[in-house]
């Protein structure tokens, strides 16, 4: 029987987050005798998901963390590269900083060597914007191939004169998030929430880029308007303490209640009634995809990309204006829609990790057949 591909992807570390989410439910529904995922952490700690990868069969292979020494970084990838030949396909999930993993698997002749764009965030000044430039100067004469999470993210990375990208959708179990009343009134009253109670919900991680500050100062207006609402926040992150403190100070404290690392979030999803999404940047969320196959309502700003919206009652706020968001959150909430719909409308918009996970074996087997 032929052995299978072993596909080493390269990442921070193995908790809660955007690229992990996208290995993990890959992982968990990828044919293991076709294809393995190993995986460089840029941690000795252990994480969440190792037991995920490990399961499937998979190798974890710690790493000296890329922004401390990145030649220790360099030498690590290419040790472990050239330690496993079983390893021909190596997929990176650094962004910008893709450049030196494939740059180190390269010169240890893996032949397959795939960068893979997760966000679309512009330069905070000129000496990032000048480093970028570098990078994407770079990153061709080192990778095979160039992948993304949306369209945008892959113009972000790779530019717009690019031809020859993939888009591998972050993807989720669609009937996971199906909606169903019995699971809502049974969350609603452990939270204590009538079914009278409004309530918005955020989920993400506790960063600058999830814009809370914001979402905060808005919810706060937005009780003015409506005395019952709740704001579920969803995460966590090194901005937790800051947002305590604006809660303080904004006194909606009885109002809104932190969850933290949510793992039955899809529960959290179907109890809510309006999803909230003020990003600066994104890639593709998969929060607001999860979001949508629970039909809930969702209004999400301009950072957001087109294709990763596929319900009529999911709105774009292309301003960060308060009374914008309150009107739009007011208009969806009031959409007419059957909520059982969404899961269904995310699997015909290509978000279900089965019919995914198919095509990402081929392309696999395929590029490493080549």
């Amino acid at each position: 029987m032929q052995n299978p591909v072993h596909v080493l992807h390269i990442t921070t570390h193995l908790g809660t987050g955007g690229v992990q989410s996208f290995l993990v439910n890959y992982a968990q529904n990828i044919n293991t005798k076709k294809v393995v995922f190993d995986v460089a952490v840029q941690t000795t700690e252990p994480q969440r998901y190792d037991d995920v990868i490990e399961s499937a069969g998979g190798m974890i292979y710690p790493v000296r963390l890329m922004t401390k020494s990145p030649i220790g970084f360099f030498l690590d990838i290419y040790k472990i590269c050239k330690q496993h030949p079983e390893i021909q396909i190596v997929h990176s999930h650094l962004n910008y900083r893709n450049f030196l993993a494939l740059f180190a698997t390269k010169c240890a002749n893996v032949p397959i060597r795939i960068s893979h764009s997760h966000s679309a965030y512009e330069a905070k000044n000129k000496a990032k914007e000048l480093a970028r430039w570098i990078y994407q100067f770079l990153l061709p004469l080192f990778a095979t191939d160039y992948w993304g999470c949306s369209e945008k993210a892959n113009q972000w990375l790779y530019g717009t004169k690019r031809q020859n990208t993939v888009v591998i959708h972050n993807c989720i179990d669609a009937e996971k998030y199906r909606f169903n009343m019995s699971v809502r009134d049974r969350k609603r009253t452990s939270l204590n929430l009538t079914e009278n109670d409004l309530v918005l919900v955020h989920v993400g991680t506790f960063g600058d880029a999830k814009n809370h500050m914001f979402l905060l100062r808005m919810f706060a207006k937005y009780l003015e308007k409506h005395e019952s609402a709740n704001l579920i926040l969803c995460g966590d992150g090194p901005n937790r303490k800051k947002i305590e403190s604006e809660i303080q100070r904004l006194k909606i404290g009885p109002n809104v209640k932190m969850l933290g690392m949510v793992h039955n979030i899809e529960e959290i999803l179907i109890a809510s009634d309006v999803f909230v999404l003020p990003s600066l940047y994104e890639g593709l969320p998969l929060s607001a995809v999860e979001a949508q196959a629970s039909g809930l309502a969702c209004v999400v700003s301009a950072a957001v990309p087109e294709e990763a919206i596929f319900m009529r009652n999911c709105c774009v706020c292309d301003q960060f204006d308060s009374d914008k968001w309150i009107d739009l959150i007011d208009k969806v909430y009031n959409i007419s829609m059957d909520r059982g719909a969404g899961y269904k409308l995310a699997k015909e918009a290509g978000f279900d990790i089965l019919s995914e996970t198919q095509r990402l074996e081929k392309l696999y087997t395929c590029r490493e057949g080549k």
